[in-house]
Parts: structure tokens; sequence; C-alpha cells
């Protein structure tokens, strides 16, 4: 982002030399604006000092929050009243010029690492945050599996209390209940055991006949 038509062609040309690829350069803070949403490059090259209602610290703030792009100013102005307004837009680097091409490339490349490292901070904590959630929800259905264990050998053995006094006619209900009883304590069982890692799982060997006389 450029005012200046041939200041911008000899940066676009220097920066080709050293192997970036340059998609577009624009002389207003809305046309910079309009690029980056258009284009989302990696890196936003921006002069200050821009003509129009926005400079080039406005354009940088509302291409850093709208769009997350790393910016690079590049001013001949270096008063404190422009660096502070500068530093309340993020920014991943400052050039005053003229500058060197050594000194262009090692600040692009610094912002470029700068913006990498920090976005992968960013998905870090984020996957953190998230295996703190799935965490917290473990334990949450732990504890319910707890309660519903208790619930469900209550209801099991009162189920078989029931059975030694109860009529013929009603013990097939009752043999039924306490079956889907026991099959619900069993997946109570398993979800408890999900909650302490496989490790702490036991493998039994399984008889494929009995399960299907169960089924």
């Amino acid at each position: 982002v450029e005012d200046e038509g041939i200041v911008g062609l000899d940066i676009q040309s220097k920066l080709e030399a050293m192997g970036y690829d340059v998609p577009s350069v624009v002389s207003t803070a809305a046309d910079a604006i309009s690029a980056a949403e258009r284009m989302r490059p990696d890196l936003v090259l921006m002069d200050i000092q821009l003509e129009g209602d926005m400079d080039g610290v406005d354009a940088a703030r509302r291409i850093g929050d709208d769009y997350e792009i790393p910016v690079v100013y590049l001013t001949a102005y270096s008063d404190e009243t422009t660096l502070a307004r500068a530093k309340t837009a993020q920014t991943f680097g400052y050039l005053l010029k003229p500058f060197e091409e050594r000194e262009l490339y090692t600040t692009v490349e610094i912002a470029l690492f700068r913006h990498r490292a920090e976005t992968d901070k960013a998905r870090l904590e984020e996957r953190v945050r998230q295996a703190e959630k799935m965490e917290a929800v473990g334990q949450l259905s732990a504890g319910i599996a707890h309660h519903f264990n208790l619930m469900l050998q209550g209801i099991i053995g009162n189920l078989d209390l029931a059975s030694m006094s109860a009529t013929d006619d009603l013990r097939p209900f009752l043999h039924d209940a306490t079956y889907d009883a026991e099959r619900a304590a069993r997946l109570i069982r398993q979800l408890m055991l999900f909650h302490k890692d496989e490790e702490q799982s036991t493998h039994t060997r399984l008889d494929a006949l009995d399960l299907l006389r169960e089924i």
C-alpha cells in the first residue's frame, strides 16, 4: 500500500526479486482494506501517510481486526506521534524510508515468522481449552454414571426380592425388568471404565454361543 506509484512499483520489484509474490499494489486505505478482504495475503506492507479519510494506521487496524493479516509499516515519518498511533494497531514491523533491500527482507521474514508463531500458539491454546472441556465433561459423566450405577443396583436388588414372592404370571415381567436393569448397569460400568482410561479396562474372552442365546 503506497500512495507514490513509482515507489510502490520499486518495492514490488524488490520483493519479487527476493522470491515473494506481490498480488496487488494499491494507493489508498479503502483499496487496501478491499484488497485484503478479496485476496487474503500473508502480509501487508503499509505506508502510513495516505490520501483520503483514512491513513495507513486506520487501514492496518481494520485489516488486522477483521482478517487477522499481519501488517508492516513503511514510512518516511518517525515522529513519536506517528509511532504511538502505529502501536495502537497490532504491527509486525516498522521500516523507515529509504531502506536497504536486506532490511526489507529481514523485516518481512520476521513478520511472517512471528505471525505464524502467534497463530500456532492461538491454535494450541484453543486445543488445550477444548481438551480441558472434554476432561470436565468426562468427570461429570463419570459422576453421573456412578450415581446411576447405585440406583440400578437398588432397582435390581428390589426386583430380586419381588421375584421371590411374585406369582407365576408376574415372574416373566420381573425377569425382563431385571434383565434390562442388568444391561443398563453393564453399560454404566463401561462408561465409568472409559473415563478411567483404556489401559485400566480389562479384556475378557467372549463365548459367541452364550451371546447368541442371550440375544
